[in-house]
């Protein structure tokens, strides 16, 4: 068996495996909350994008568990390298890489190629990660992943945050978007707020 122990695996600081490690029950808690929140049925059989990031990939993790199927297959649209392996031979699921630029370390692809690629899509609804939220920003790393952010949530009705406890209040990189910004006639916007396990 080539499969590897990640419990026994020793990440290195500051890689994304430290970053997965780090909050891994709460972040599949919170992959729960909004693989629940997508059985609602105005998303059933929509398409859905998903953003890169640790919380993100747990958020992919949960819906292609079977209890999280609906009566109709759905698209999950990303720029994350990892979303396919969470979600595997999911029957319920299909799954769209962006492709673009790659950024190693974050595990996400951006750049004008994924943006284009988002774009084709009308999502039901936007996963969208940050690396930190200091009322009102949303905040993360790079310009090019801000861009990335900006395309998903254009391209969707609805937007979820999916924002654990090591965020809030954590100001760090580059501001993404004032969270009033994203709110406009007909879309909802959903905050799942995490706490530690």
């Amino acid at each position: 068996d080539s499969r590897v122990d990640l419990d026994d695996a020793v990440p290195q600081e500051g890689s994304y495996e430290s970053r997965l490690d780090m909050a891994s029950r709460e972040q599949k808690a919170m992959g729960v909350a909004v693989a629940s929140l997508l059985k609602q049925e105005k998303y059933n059989g929509g398409a859905v994008g998903i953003d890169g990031g640790t919380t993100n990939e747990a958020v992919g993790w949960a819906l292609g568990l079977k209890s999280f199927a609906t009566n109709r297959r759905r698209l999950l649209v990303t720029n994350h390298r990892l979303i396919p392996e969470c979600v595997g031979k999911s029957s319920h699921l299909k799954v769209h890489g962006v492709g673009g630029r790659y950024i190693s370390g974050r595990e996400t692809y951006v750049g004008e190629e994924a943006i284009r690629s988002i774009r084709r899509f009308q999502l039901s609804a936007a996963i969208i990660g940050v690396n930190g939220f200091h009322y009102p920003w949303l905040l993360t790393t790079s310009g090019a992943e801000n861009d990335v952010k900006t395309a998903f949530a254009d391209a969707a009705r609805d937007v979820i945050l999916p924002i654990d406890s090591s965020k809030w209040g954590f100001c760090c990189g580059s501001k993404w978007a004032k969270l009033g910004k994203l709110l406009k006639p007909g879309r909802t916007v959903y905050i799942v707020a995490g706490y530690p396990q």
